[in-house]
């Protein structure tokens, strides 16, 4: 498959290796047992096992992974703990502009209780929609280049949302 630059990827050899997402972008395939296997790690929020060309709760775990893997948080939860003045009972000078950032905040999700940041929170169901649930059922291959440009459209719809909800209230 080309990786756009012109260049063949061998998808089957870069699934199981750390940083392929980062580097080449989603890469996902149906194995002989029916399963389906990408190169992110599970995030359980909504069921077992990853899925793609539908929109369910396989298809919202992978978005997810991806989301969570591409936009941690930022800030340990430690971090986050001492950004409200735990310590002092006294928030921090700069929380206004910590808390401005969704990708700083984190929640536990999922059964495992993973630390995802809220930002990936809000946009997986969204490329849930937009870019898994549009895959074929046997998998596919994503782009990082899509991927990044469907992240930056969807944050500056976000901040025009919340711009919009800031100045009608």
């Amino acid at each position: 498959m080309s990786s756009g630059n012109g260049n063949t990827l061998d998808l089957a050899s870069l699934i199981d290796t750390r940083d392929s997402l980062q580097r080449h972008g989603l890469i996902v395939e149906r194995r002989p047992d029916g399963t389906l296997a990408a190169n992110v790690e599970l995030v359980p929020l909504h069921g077992t096992a990853f899925e793609c060309g539908y929109a369910g709760s396989g298809p919202a775990d992978l978005a997810l992974a991806v989301m969570h893997a591409l936009l941690p948080p930022l800030l340990s939860i430690d971090e986050q703990a001492a950004a409200f003045g735990s310590d002092t009972l006294e928030p921090r000078a700069d929380l206004d502009a910590l808390l401005e950032e969704d990708q700083n905040w984190s929640k536990p999700v999922g059964r495992d209780r993973v630390h995802v940041s809220n930002l990936a929170q809000k946009l997986h169901q969204a490329f849930k929609w937009d870019v898994v649930a549009k895959m074929d059922r046997d998998g596919g291959f994503v782009p990082i280049e899509l991927i990044n440009a469907w992240i930056v459209k969807k944050r500056a719809e976000l901040r025009t949302h919340q711009c919009r909800n800031t100045t009608a209230g």
